[in-house]
């Protein structure tokens, strides 16, 4: 879950001498890890070790593995929460470690392997991530993430209420529900 993520996550210093404007439209982001090294000071080894890996704008990723192997030091390397021991991440052939990290943060969207689908409608679920955003941005997201069928099944659409753990949504609902929610209601600039 985020919140016990970042609670365990250590930290990396932002000091206002390495933050730098970002210089990206959200939808044109390149990622690349150049031999990055990265290993927790209890650990007996490096649990990243020369790690190479290039995300072209516009692609998505999909991190699968066995646990432990590292997908969210990954996570918590691109977000800029922890910094490699050796190596770096550039973020259109910038180094994230001279940008502004909040910022940086803002364009960064996540669906947890658990999405969780608090008490209230559907409609309150999807804008709990962003509660500014617009009626047509929400339709976006429902389009793009193949929730459309699923809430014209539902007795009152949008609104129909949720029980806590989405009670009344299949596992394949609940899903769409989690990257609509984390990659397309956003709230308009």
């Amino acid at each position: 879950d985020l919140a016990g993520l970042l609670a365990d996550a250590p930290t990396t210093a932002e000091t206002p001498a390495q933050s730098a404007p970002m210089v990206f439209a959200a939808a044109h982001v390149a990622v690349a890890f150049e031999r990055v090294d990265f290993g927790y000071a209890d650990g007996d080894r490096p649990l990243l070790h020369d790690l190479e890996l290039n995300v072209p704008a516009g692609s998505q990723l999909t991190l699968i593995g066995a646990s432990g192997c590292g997908k969210s030091s990954l996570l918590n390397l691109l977000m800029g929460f922890i910094a490699p021991s050796s190596g770096r991440i550039l973020v259109n052939g910038r180094d994230l470690a001279g940008l502004d990290l909040t910022a940086w943060r803002s364009h960064i969207a996540w669906v947890p392997q658990r999405a969780h689908v608090f008490h209230g409608t559907l409609r309150d679920n999807l804008l709990m991530a962003a509660p500014k955003a617009d009626p047509l941005s929400l339709q976006r997201a429902i389009h793009a993430t193949a929730l459309g069928p699923v809430i014209a099944r539902l007795p009152y659409g949008l609104d129909t209420p949720l029980g806590e753990g989405g009670h009344g949504l299949s596992g394949g609902a609940l899903r769409n529900h989690a990257r609509a929610s984390a990659s397309r209601c956003r709230s308009p600039p």
